[in-house]
């Protein structure tokens, strides 16, 4: 059995150029420290340094917005997710990275409400987010974007910020009725937020898909969400493009002190971009930690580039070397 990594620090990766070789993982040089705060003990995954670890006190920013501990999922006989543990912390970024059936996409559907869980514990600003329905979820402040963006094509993008707002409100039941002042003074204020004020009154078919990306997200902004959850954000997005939206989401997460939990298949964007890296492979939590310990871990290199023997006789393919399948 694979065993967790320990979590020894946290680091932001560095430089912008795609890993395009095994040898680039752990040839790029690390950074200076910039997670919001130090590690803290999760069941099974000893934190190591650092005053979280020894038991001292955290800084508000530190204490964990989402907590999952044990979350398993069953399809029949098949745990497609198997007692995985994390958390999220206020203004940090964790990339939920894995290869394809791994158990990404049955995480995030557990800890949104899209999925039910056959067990473990979804805790979010303490409360438990298992049995609720994804609506619930959202009105307690959990945020979520998809693969593929969803927008009103036929509105305009003041128009689809509004709707978003008047959801976020309760308000939806009245959408005949024209949106208050307030809350078209509030849709331009998010969308200059995500730098797209200056295109309010287009109508969202006329966007680049890089542009509607940004509409998705003023929109999932609009509940004030303390945690935002994010399904392959840069989907079919040019580099320039999934660079220019993940300054963004930073930006946005660091000033807002909002949680961001992520999956992506660029291993590029994961690298730049992520505080921390939590790495699932056949439903299990392989190894998490800083990014720098990430693309030197042996497990997940072998994982990715289809060495390590686990994998090789379960009949898996090999994966391409700058990015991962969902």
């Amino acid at each position: 059995m694979n065993e967790p990594l320990s979590r020894r620090g946290v680091a932001a990766a560095g430089g912008g150029e795609p890993v395009s070789s095994p040898g680039a993982w752990a040839a790029r040089s690390s950074e200076p420290d910039s997670s919001p705060c130090a590690p803290i003990p999760v069941r099974g995954i000893p934190a190591s340094g650092g005053e979280a670890a020894q038991g001292g006190a955290l800084s508000p920013a530190c204490v964990s917005v989402l907590s999952v501990r044990g979350l398993r999922k069953a399809f029949g006989g098949n745990l497609a997710v198997d007692g995985v543990d994390f958390d999220v912390h206020a203004g940090e970024m964790l990339a939920l990275i894995g290869p394809n059936g791994a158990g990404k996409s049955t995480t995030f559907n557990m800890v949104g409400g899209q999925l039910p869980a056959s067990g473990g514990s979804v805790r979010f600003r303490g409360s438990e987010l298992l049995g609720l329905s994804a609506r619930r979820i959202a009105r307690l402040g959990v945020g979520r974007t998809f693969q593929i963006a969803a927008v009103f094509a036929s509105m305009t993008v003041c128009q689809n910020v509004q709707m978003a707002l008047l959801a976020a409100r309760r308000r939806v039941y009245g959408f005949w009725r024209p949106a208050r002042p307030q809350q078209h003074a509030q849709a331009l204020e998010l969308l200059q937020q995500v730098g797209m004020r200056d295109q309010a009154e287009r109508s969202c078919s006329e966007l680049a898909y890089g542009d509607v990306k940004r509409v998705e997200l003023a929109m999932a902004l609009a509940g004030d969400p303390a945690l935002l959850l994010m399904d392959e954000p840069a989907a079919g997005m040019a580099p320039r493009e999934r660079k220019a939206l993940f300054e963004l989401i930073r930006g946005l997460a660091r000033a807002r002190g909002m949680a961001v939990l992520f999956t992506e298949h660029s291993m590029d964007v994961v690298f730049d971009y992520a505080d921390r890296v939590i790495v699932l492979a056949r439903g299990r939590l392989i190894a998490q930690g800083g990014v720098s310990e990430i693309r030197a871990h042996p497990e997940v290199r072998r994982v990715y580039f289809g060495s390590g023997a686990s994998f090789e006789a379960a009949g898996a393919e090999p994966f391409a070397e700058n990015e991962v399948g969902s």
